[in-house]
């Protein structure tokens, strides 16, 4: 970690969380990140082709997911 990271860990008392609580809210960032990237790629059929690359990256996103 940078200076400014633990700076920052420090302030949030993100350090003194027991680990597992850590990374839980990791595991629900992941969730919630990779939900906003399906959105991403489903929004963007309308405007768009979906090409093999995007559904390939869809695919893979709902595995992360399931």
């Amino acid at each position: 970690m940078n200076d400014k990271a633990i700076a920052f860990a420090e302030a949030t008392t993100w350090l003194q969380m027991p680990m597992q609580e850590r990374i839980a809210d990791k595991l629900g960032d992941i969730l919630l990140a990779s939900d906003e990237i399906l959105d991403l790629i489903r929004c963007g059929r309308a405007e768009h082709e979906t090409d093999e690359t995007l559904l390939s990256i869809e695919r893979l996103v709902k595995r992360v997911c399931d």
